[in-house]
């Protein structure tokens, strides 16, 4: 049998961390329910920018206004230095990828894609129309 590849502690209180890094806010009915981050002005409450929190994994919804006590409290309760030293060991960067080349057949270069387009007609070959004119012919 394969043995289960053991956790360390760092990475657990890791996750105990990021477990009570949970924003709330107030529904229409008056409701408490999670929220998918905190507020810019969560943050800024305890002077800590948006660029910083999404370093230290900390969830962040910029299309959010409203500022709750509860959310600053719980950002308060944290601590951001040691999760910061977590984060940087366990939070893995994404690359990002320049103008992801897309396959022939996705842009419409396949023999078939441009007949669809119009583009094999001879009557409109050569002319500007021959995008706007697809299956009129002459």
């Amino acid at each position: 049998m394969s043995e289960i590849p053991e956790i360390s502690a760092e990475k657990m209180e890791f996750e105990e961390l990021k477990k009570k890094l949970v924003a709330y806010v107030r529904s229409r009915a008056g409701k408490k329910k999670q929220a998918r981050g905190f507020s810019k002005g969560e943050l800024e409450a305890i002077n800590l920018s948006v660029e910083q929190a999404l370093k230290i994994g900390i969830p962040v919804d910029l299309r959010r206004d409203t500022v709750y006590e509860e959310n600053i409290e719980t950002l308060k309760s944290i601590d951001l230095k040691r999760l910061a030293e977590l984060a940087s060991k366990f939070i893995i960067r994404k690359r990002k990828v320049k103008g992801k080349h897309r396959k022939r057949v996705f842009r419409g270069l396949t023999s078939a894609g441009k007949k669809m387009r119009g583009l094999k007609k001879d009557a409109l070959r050569h002319t500007h129309k021959h995008k706007w004119k697809h299956g009129k012919g002459k």
